[in-house]
């Protein structure tokens, strides 16, 4: 039967979640750690790694292959996004559909009350519910990949790192002796392309990818050629480079037409949006999103954040609309988008 101070603990082999088993052991909680063995073949290095860390602390650690539900999942939807024009972000998928779903799966298999990782985010309590909160580095906030995630998952959860800065947490693990993991390098972009570009990847992992990748046009929003692309897998919305145009002057991706193998392109200033709109909409409390309340909007991508307010008005289903008081620039579709009032993450969507 699982005690109320039992935690599941997801562990990379890196500097954060080995500092938070430290920190959850300093606070009297029995902690059982796991690593998720997510992609079929490349370096697996860091499943070494965690199992030794867990080791060096006695805590007990089980290591799990979910390669081919990851990839079925997360690797197979985002090569097919991009063949199709869009610009998604795995990692807004990962974190709710794999870890964390896997997480209290496998805490419910090993008796375990909560559980934890290393991402620096707050969770709070507001009206009743339970909300992610920035973490306090706001160079390490994580909480915009994490607005899909649920009640049931948040009423578990356990995040002390989002109470650190990162460099408090280097300080931690350096005051126990382990100065190794404390100069560990961050683990930066998509981890399953491991560090290659992701074009790459797909080329690598599309047997026709040949016969996707094609010349075709570059229009303006008249419709007129203007230029020709290489491919469309070969571009984002807001991307410059490569976009060849038949006068010579510098244009940027505005709109990706798959079906077509078309690009429209134009000038810096037509790429900003004062409006758009996302679907996958998500809020523990969806009537929040009224249209009179403003949020601050927060996108990833090529893309800028709009400065300033922003107005979701939940339309119907699982859709909205963003009106902006500043404009956005390069809105792609298939990027996250995350609402936030002040600190606390209101919910989120994808944009169309």
């Amino acid at each position: 039967m699982a005690t109320d101070k039992s935690v599941l603990l997801g562990m990379s082999g890196g500097t954060d979640s080995f500092v938070t088993a430290l920190l959850l052991k300093d606070e009297g909680y029995h902690v059982k750690g796991v690593t998720f063995k997510m992609w079929r073949s490349g370096d697996n290095s860091h499943i070494t790694q965690a199992e030794e860390l867990a080791a060096s602390i006695g805590i007990e650690h089980k290591v799990i292959d979910i390669s081919d539900h990851f990839d079925n999942t997360i690797v197979s939807p985002f090569v097919d996004q991009y063949l199709n024009g869009r610009t998604p972000n795995p990692c807004a998928y990962c974190n709710p559909l794999i870890k964390w779903d896997m997480m209290l799966s496998v805490a419910d298999e090993m008796d375990c009350r909560y559980v934890s990782t290393g991402h620096y985010i707050r969770i709070k309590d507001f009206n009743g519910l339970k909300y992610i909160y920035k973490g306090i580095d706001p160079v390490k906030d994580q909480s915009y990949f994490l607005w899909r995630l649920n009640q049931n998952v948040l009423n578990r959860a356990i995040t002390p790192l989002g109470d650190y800065t990162k460099e408090q947490v280097r300080n931690i693990a350096r005051e126990r002796g382990y100065s190794e993991v404390a100069g560990k390098k961050e683990s930066m972009g998509i981890c399953f392309l491991q560090g290659q570009n992701y074009r790459d990847y797909i080329e690598a992992r599309v047997p026709d990818f040949a016969s996707r990748a094609v010349k075709g046009d570059v229009v303006n929003e008249s419709g007129e050629i203007i230029g020709e692309h290489n491919g469309i897998v070969n571009y984002t919305v807001g991307q410059k480079r490569d976009v060849n145009c038949f006068d010579g002057r510098s244009r940027y991706v505005k709109k990706i037409d798959s079906d077509r193998n078309i690009i429209l392109a134009g000038s810096k200033q037509e790429l900003n949006c004062m409006e758009f709109v996302v679907d996958d909409l998500y809020a523990a409390n969806v009537d929040e999103l009224s249209g009179s309340k403003a949020f601050t909007t927060i996108v990833r991508g090529l893309g800028l954040n709009p400065k300033g307010d922003s107005f979701v008005i939940h339309t119907e289903g699982n859709r909205a609309t963003v009106k902006l008081t500043n404009p956005a620039w390069a809105m792609a579709p298939g990027q996250p988008v995350a609402f936030y009032d002040g600190e606390r993450l209101v919910g989120g969507g994808v944009a169309v």
